[in-house]
Parts: structure tokens; C-alpha cells; sequence
């Protein structure tokens, strides 16, 4: 009788298996292989998502510069004819006439006159982004008749003058600001209008400086020719006793700091000097500061106000150096060595700056 052969691993009390050390090595094995990927798959994740953040800035960006520099090619320039660029001690805010296309009524369009009031400001009370900074862009639409108690417009506000060389109030944007646009607040960086749009509601931060016609930069719109005695700290506009004795003479310039406007000497006559408002006829060209950070960035930042406090104003000493120090520069190194005031690191790291020169229709 043949006995039947059993192989080795298969005969009964030799059962195969893993050792405990074995099963312990692969799971150790295991979890590391887990965390490596769970930490390359969250780095990628930050990685586009700061990409995206950055690409969604840069679009912005190209938005609203885009914009403006069709408002500006459209400028209406006449020195008779009043605008606004109002410094302030953070954001600045500008207003002027161009030929933009701009929003009216039904009832409206049949006076509607080919000129639109067109402004950009840094709005903090935006009802429908509460606690945010946004950029918002006035598009007015004007009308010939004038009358801007019968449909809150108006007409273009032709300056003219009374006695003396300040403009009558009646015929500048601030003199009829409250019935054409709003209550005015804070260099007109405040107030309500229903012709306002948020152009971006991540910009918070917006400057501008000026580029003159004798090649540098300035924060005031006027420029100081050697030729003649000027006067750029004044807190008011000149008067008929600026004059001759004086020392002013034809082509002088005087900026009132007070209101922002620049002012030439026409006549200088003893007693009877006559000035004039500047406009921008001292400027070739408007360069533009622009500060993005995205909604979710904000959240962690405590204090907006310290937020765009940290990117200071330029400094005249600064527009001066060769090559001058502009918005851009100067907020960049804010930002890189986080020298921000209150704003975390993790949100300065998301702060994009920009910056463009657009040159004025002459």
C-alpha cells in the first residue's frame, strides 16, 4: 500500500504567514507613503491656488487699466473745463469730463450731449460689500439742458470767474457735486450714486502722481518753472493783490493745496492780478497705483485701515531721485520685507501691486 505525499508548505501544523515585525514594518511603511502623498497633494493644492489668486489679480488688473486708459484717450482736456484729482492721505480719487459712453434713463437720451462724468475712487461703504475696500467707477451721463434739479445730472461745468481769480462755485464739479452725484465726504471718496459700479471689488488700494510736461513727477498737477516766482504751498487760491509787486508775473503757477487746483497768472497788474485755473495743462500724463488682495486674504486681516496704511503715499523727495521712485517700488518693498504695519504675513504674501502711466489727449 503506496502512502500519499504530502508537499512541505501544504502538510498540516506548517501554516505560511507574516510575522508580527513584518506586518508592523509594511503599515510603518504604509502611513509614510500615505503622509507623502498627502503632503505633496496639499503643496499642490496651495501652489494652484496661489497660482489662480495671482491670475485672477493679474485679470483684474488688466481690466481696470483697460478701462481707464479708454477714459482717459477720451478726455475732454480743455482748461475751461473743471475736473478733479483729489490726493488724500491714503487713496486718492479722481473725476473728469471724457467722451466715454456712460449711463442714462429713457427719458434722458433725447438731451443726452456727447460728455460723460467719469470718476474712480476706493469705496469702504459699499452696501453690498460690507467691511471691504472696493474700486468703484462713476459713469454719469450728461445732458445739454443744464438742469441738474429736473434729472440729477447736469451739463459739463464750464468754469467761470467773478471778481478775483477763484472760479464761481456754481460752474465747478464741487460746487454742484450734492445735486449731480451725492453727499460728498472725504475728498469726494465718499457718498451715493446709482451711476457708481464695483469695477473690482479686490482692489483696496488706488494712487495716483502726475507726469509733467517738463519730464518729472510731482503729487501736484502744476509745474514750477525757474522762470517766474511760484507759489505751490498755498492753503487757498490767489487773489487780485498777488501780483506784480509781489513779484508774480505772467505764467507764474500757485496750486491751492486746500482744494487741489492749480492756478497761472494771466495779468499781474498792481491790484487788479488776474489768475486762472491750471487744469492739467502742466501734465502729459497720469500714473496709476493699484493694490489687489483677493476676499479670502482679507478675512485675517484685523484692521483694513492698517491694511492700506502700510503702503504709503509716494514722497515727493522719492519722485525726485533718478530714476524716480514710484508706487510700485515703494509698495513692493512693503510688501517683500513685510514692513506692513498689522497685516499678516500670510496675507501680505497675496498683496499684488500694479502700475501704469497713461498719457493725456493734448
Amino acid at each position: 500500500m503506496e502512502s500519499a505525499f504530502i508537499p512541505p508548505k501544504n502538510r498540516p501544523g506548517k501554516i505560511s504567514g507574516f510575522t508580527l515585525l513584518e506586518i508592523l514594518v509594511a503599515v510603518s511603511v504604509l502611513a509614510l507613503l500615505v503622509l507623502f502623498v498627502t503632503q505633496l497633494t496639499n503643496s499642490t493644492s496651495i501652489v494652484v491656488t496661489n497660482s489662480s489668486k495671482h491670475l485672477d489679480a493679474d485679470s483684474q488688473a488688466r481690466m481696470v487699466f483697460d478701462r481707464m486708459g479708454y477714459d482717459f484717450a477720451k478726455m475732454f482736456c480743455n482748461s475751461n473745463v473743471d475736473c478733479i484729482f483729489s490726493k488724500n492721505a491714503q487713496n486718492d480719487a479722481m473725476f473728469f469730463y471724457s467722451e466715454a459712453p456712460a449711463y442714462y434713463s429713457e427719458a434722458e437720451r433725447s438731451a443726452k450731449c456727447g460728455l460723460s462724468l467719469v470718476g474712480y475712487r476706493i469705496n469702504t461703504n459699499n452696501t453690498f460689500h460690507p467691511g471691504n475696500a472696493v474700486l468703484e467707477r462713476l459713469s454719469k451721463g450728461l445732458t445739454w439742458d443744464g438742469n441738474a434739479s429736473a434729472n440729477g445730472r447736469g451739463g459739463p461745468m464750464f468754469l467761470s470767474y467773478r471778481a478775483g481769480s477763484a472760479p464761481d462755485p456754481a460752474s465747478t464739479i464741487a460746487g454742484n457735486w450734492s445735486s449731480t452725484v451725492g453727499t460728498a465726504e472725504n475728498g469726494f471718496s465718499d457718498g451715493s450714486d446709482t451711476d457708481y459700479t464695483v469695477l473690482s471689488a479686490d482692489v483696496y488700494r488706488m494712487e495716483i502722481v502726475f507726469y509733467l510736461t517738463d519730464g518729472s513727477f510731482s503729487t501736484k498737477p502744476v509745474a514750477n518753472p525757474s522762470a517766474t516766482l511760484n507759489k505751490l504751498d498755498a492753503t487757498g487760491p490767489p487773489s487780485v493783490t498777488d501780483d506784480l509787486g509781489r513779484g508774480y508775473a505772467p505764467g507764474s503757477r500757485w496750486f491751492d493745496s486746500t482744494n487741489g487746483a492749480a492756478y497761472y497768472c494771466v495779468t499781474p497788474t498792481t491790484g487788479a492780478a488776474v489768475w486762472r485755473r491750471l487744469g492739467l495743462r502742466d501734465v502729459s500724463a497720469i500714473g496709476v497705483g493699484l493694490a489687489i488682495l483677493d476676499s479670502t486674504s482679507r478675512k485675517i486681516v484685523s484692521d483694513g485701515s492698517r491694511m492700506v496704511g502700510a503702503l504709503a503715499d509716494p514722497a515727493p523727495d522719492d519722485l525726485l531721485q533718478n530714476p524716480p521712485k514710484l508706487m510700485a517700488k515703494t509698495w513692493l518693498e512693503a510688501v517683500t520685507s513685510f514692513q506692513t504695519g498689522a497685516i499678516p504675513e500670510a496675507a501680505a504674501r497675496q498683496i499684488r501691486i500694479y502700475q501704469r502711466l497713461f498719457y493725456l489727449p493734448k
